[in-house]
């Protein structure tokens, strides 16, 4: 009898990823094979319950930070912690152009870290598009226009380079998950959206890689709070870590001595996470960001290396903003 209820539930699982796949509510049209399954029944958990307020930010106090270090580590909990480091030369040279274009970018923009609510410690960048504060302009860029005025040769150097980082970005999200990725297009298209890396609103660069108008990236520690992306217009969230030095940019390797300790991706109410202590590479992911609850970990101050992290962001506001253009 066990064995024939086990024999069920097997068949009526496999009926569903095959029903979801078929539908496009998978991220992906193949099953990526690998070395784990791992299948959780997420339930809430409470965590960073402890803040000391200073002036209009917070800070998590050492009990906080203690209590998620030990959650992680509790039985029940799994960490996904693999030594991959195999890359193609393509990859690693995309890799390479990827985080010496985020360095440089870094120069022109003002952190956002500030005023995101989610936000605890490091620092957070945004690239591309947003809704514009001004009532006769429709869409603006993260940019702040007295760093440019102090290196415009520099500032126009790295926007030559914004449509490149777009399409290997693109690429890489496409053969992870084809379904995700797709349905970003698809709404980057129907609203006639600019891509992150595109400068102007206008003679938009052909990108059959566009897959966000926006995206932001993570350096110096970052570090966050448990949250939703509610503001998000696409289920899915593509993320991707790049370990490099930190005055540099440029990608660092065990080899190298990159070190950065904590700082794993956890999603609590799943009980698991991405460790990236033993990764001597990148590390990509994509999962519903709208449904489960997720955050990026404390981390020890490092001063020679940084974990360089970007996600996509597609937010609700912005398509909005394009489709008044529209009509």
């Amino acid at each position: 009898m066990l064995k024939n209820k086990k024999r069920k539930e097997g068949c009526k699982k496999r009926w569903r990823q095959k029903t979801r796949k078929a539908s496009g509510n998978e991220a992906s049209t193949e099953i990526k094979k690998g070395l784990y399954q791992f299948t959780a029944r997420p339930s809430p958990v409470s965590l960073y319950d402890e803040y000391r307020q200073r002036k209009k930010k917070k800070y998590l106090t050492p009990a906080s930070i203690l209590q998620a270090a030990n959650f992680i580590k509790a039985p029940g909990f799994r960490i996904f912690n693999r030594p991959d480091s195999h890359m193609t030369p393509n990859q690693r040279e995309d890799l390479d152009f990827l985080a010496g274009f985020f360095h440089s970018h870094k120069k022109y923009v003002n952190p956002v870290s500030n005023f995101n609510s989610a936000c605890l410690g490091g620092k957070m960048n945004m690239l591309g598009w947003r809704k514009c504060m001004k009532p006769n302009e429709r869409a603006g860029l993260f940019l702040s226009q007295a760093k440019i005025n102090k290196d415009v040769h520099g500032f126009t150097s790295v926007v030559r380079q914004g449509h490149q980082a777009g399409v290997i970005i693109g690429k890489s999200f496409k053969d992870l998950a084809d379904n995700a990725f797709a349905k970003n297009h698809d709404i980057m298209v129907e609203y006639d959206m600019p891509s992150f890396g595109d400068a102007t609103l206008d003679d938009l660069e052909v990108n059959n890689f566009s897959a966000a108008s926006s995206l932001s990236y993570t350096y110096g520690g970052f570090y966050n709070s448990p949250h939703t992306d509610d503001q998000d217009v696409s289920e899915f969230a593509y993320v991707q870590w790049i370990p490099t030095f930190a005055k540099t940019g440029k990608v660092a390797t065990h080899a190298e001595g990159f070190n950065v300790v904590g700082g794993e991706f956890v999603f609590p109410d799943c009980r698991f996470g991405l460790g990236f202590e033993n990764l001597d590479g990148v590390a990509r992911m994509v999962w519903r960001s709208t449904d489960y609850k997720h955050f990026t970990m404390f981390s020890q101050p490092n001063s020679t290396f940084n974990r360089l992290a970007f996600s996509l962001q597609l937010n609700k506001k912005t398509p909005l903003q394009k489709n008044k253009k529209k009509t």
